[in-house]
């Protein structure tokens, strides 16, 4: 029996990258005079046939694209006069009775034979664009293009599920970060119990494993127009017309002892020492015992909204009034809400106690490396795509140690296709969360590491000869995405109802000045990418495997 392999002909990577700079430049170009559409702009009602296909594509690449400058061997004008005048000769856009389906499908795969030329020598690695074309009378084939589609080279890497099996009895298991999906390895290792491996899927562990707790919750602002206040449930009770006298105050009173059940919990000694703990927790990240104690504690304690209110129903009074028992609902959820922040309080507890993965991931991670007891690390991110804008400052500037220029990031300037921004650095800083003094630091790559894991490479790099990078090529895909609305390049939605863009909007440079999109970083120390071979016997055989990447960051750190 085989195993399926993951391969891939092309990369695409379309998940988000690092987005530093926020800035905004004044035009030092005027904007192009020649009447250009907004690409936003197009109606489907206005594509009629493939020529009006066409030049929607061509003025929204002329308009939005953002690496035209790097483009070798395009020349964007030569485009339009070569193809302008291939797709003014497709004329089955419309499907007419008139053409067979032969006619019509002809047309299509002489419309894909089109775009594939043009858009084969993009370099940016996160774009594509899908097109929807008609194949037949009655079928729209959609076909997405992107750059380098046309390139046919099997790349052979580790699927992250073949990596953790394969690591996961290298690793000290009192020390273990092992992920709630299996998305994230970590711990020393048990041959070289002074280095701390460390590898995950994506970039996600701002969203899956860390926590960022608020400094206030509880505090009830009786200020806020969403307070409940005694007097007003008394006044709405009034206006719903309850004339029954026992029956209104003892709605009254059973709604006023709702509010005080999680009005009083709120000002207890276990509310109020589990939100100072989570305070403090900001400023240690530390989940010890005290703090898990203190969240149960609270949890215990804490009265259950959904509970409260069931057995509120179950009350004679509010089950025959339920216009009231409607309007308190509403209220007292606002009040909890609103007023406070109860709901999001109980919401980061649960957070914590339901997920052991999380504490796990700073008693046995970040914990140790804030407290310097993490010497040395290899940080694996071979077939780490990317992910959240975000982990670049929860995640790898836990590593920098220098303000450092790491690359530099344009913009379009106006509509013009050779129209941009200056270079502007993108810098480097260090935080509060980062390590106190430099560690040697090795970082693993692949031909699938790309977006947040090529820019967090070139953040790492930057700091010094203490980070080494082991591993062949990343991906090139570090061109970023950002708010079109903002910035005059990118796009990233459907335009005439058959194109969908995937355009990033910001332009990347290394460090050295040079362009690496569609090239990837090149490593300090080059190893070969995994064969066929060798990644079936990862998969079937990881007890007589040898990764020769992970192999030589022991090598480096043993020495140092």
């Amino acid at each position: 029996m085989f195993m399926k392999i993951q391969k891939m002909n092309k990369i695409k990577f379309h998940v988000l990258p690092l987005v530093l700079l926020f800035a905004l430049f004044g035009s030092c170009v005027e904007d192009v005079t020649e009447s250009t559409k907004e690409p936003t702009r197009y109606a489907s009602s206005e594509i009629n046939s493939y020529s009006d296909l066409f030049d929607m594509f061509w003025n929204t690449m002329n308009q939005k694209y953002n690496y035209f400058n790097e483009q070798k061997g395009m020349d964007w004008e030569a485009v339009y006069k070569e193809y302008a005048p291939k797709f003014k000769e497709l004329k089955t856009w419309n499907r007419e009775t008139e053409y067979s389906k032969a006619e019509i499908s002809e047309d299509c795969e002489k419309a894909e034979e089109y775009f594939t030329d043009i858009i084969d020598p993009i370099i940016d690695r996160h774009f594509y664009v899908k097109i929807s074309l008609p194949a037949s009378h009655s079928y729209i084939k959609t076909i997405t293009f992107y750059g380098g589609m046309k390139n046919k080279e099997t790349i052979y890497t580790y699927p992250f599920e073949y990596k953790y099996a394969y690591m996961q009895p290298k690793i000290k298991d009192e020390t273990g970060v092992y992920g709630g999906n299996k998305d994230v390895l970590g711990g020393f290792l048990q041959d070289n119990p002074d280095i701390y491996y460390f590898g995950f899927s994506s970039f996600m562990l701002s969203k899956n494993y860390m926590m960022s707790f608020r400094d206030e919750y509880l505090a009830i602002d009786e200020n806020s127009p969403y307070f409940l206040s005694e007097q007003e449930i008394r006044d709405t009770v009034a206006v719903t017309g309850i004339e029954e006298g026992a029956t209104r105050q003892a709605l009254i009173e059973r709604s006023v002892e709702v509010v005080k059940k999680f009005d009083s919990f709120m000002k207890s000694e276990p509310a109020l020492t589990a939100a100072s703990r989570m305070k403090d927790f900001e400023r240690t990240e530390r989940m010890d015992e005290t703090f898990i104690k203190a969240l149960t504690t609270a949890r215990k304690n804490a009265p259950d909204i959904n509970s409260v209110l069931a057995d509120m129903f179950l009350i004679p009074e509010f089950a025959e009034h339920a216009k009231y028992t409607e309007w308190f609902t509403t209220r007292l959820m606002e009040h909890l809400q609103l007023a406070s922040e109860y709901t999001i309080f109980l919401s980061d507890v649960d957070k914590v106690l339901n997920s052991p993965y999380i504490v796990e991931f700073y008693n046995n991670f970040i914990t140790p490396l804030k407290e310097g007891k993490i010497q040395k690390i290899i940080l694996d991110l071979r077939g780490n795509g990317g992910g959240l804008v975000v982990d670049a400052r929860t995640f790898t500037d836990r590593f920098i140690t220098k303000n450092v220029v790491f690359g530099y990031q344009r913009f379009k300037e106006d509509n013009n296709p050779y129209s941009y921004t200056p270079w502007v650095p993108c810098m480097t800083k260090v935080t509060d969360i980062g390590i106190k003094e430099e560690i040697p630091i090795v970082v693993l790559i692949d031909r699938y590491s790309a977006s947040m894991s090529e820019i967090s490479t070139l953040m790492l790099k930057s700091q010094g000869k203490h980070v080494t990078v082991v591993g062949s090529h990343s991906a090139g895909a570090t061109a970023g995405l950002g708010d079109s609305d903002q910035f005059n390049g990118g796009l990233v939605e459907t335009i005439g109802g058959c194109m969908e863009f995937y355009m990033p909007l910001i332009a990347m440079q290394d460090a050295s000045r040079t362009i690496i999109e569609s090239v990837g970083i090149k490593p300090d120390i080059m190893v070969e990418l995994p064969t066929e071979e060798e990644v079936y016997e990862m998969a079937l055989s990881p007890q007589t495997h040898v990764d020769r990447t992970f192999e030589q960051a022991i090598e480096l750190l043993s020495g140092k």
